[in-house]
């Protein structure tokens, strides 16, 4: 629809992405999402139930300053910006070879 409506800068965002268990649960890896989408991927904001819980609050992801949803937002904004930033760069506690090799 966005092609349609003339809009040729295109990013992909993975929202709520399970970096936990994957590869036995049959879900698509993030190399299978980025393929299928076709789009240059901004960026991927791993799941975390306490953002639903803020969401619930009406609190901003900023309130969460130590944690890995905050660093994929800013990873996001300086890909945006033109900045090279690998994926999962600064998460904590994920296997960035394991994610990306599924």
């Amino acid at each position: 629809e966005l092609e349609a409506m003339g809009v040729s800068d295109r990013r992909l965002i993975i929202n709520m992405f399970d970096t936990t268990g994957r590869e036995l649960s049959g879900l698509p890896s993030v190399v299978d999402i980025i393929d299928k989408a076709n789009l240059r991927l901004a960026g991927i904001i791993p799941y975390d139930s306490r953002l639903l819980l803020m969401q619930d609050r009406g609190q901003l992801v900023d309130a969460l300053n130590d944690c890995n949803i905050s660093k994929a937002f800013s990873n996001i904004q300086k890909r945006l910006d033109g900045k090279n930033v690998p994926l999962f760069t600064g998460f904590k506690g994920i296997n960035r070879k394991k994610l990306l090799n599924n």
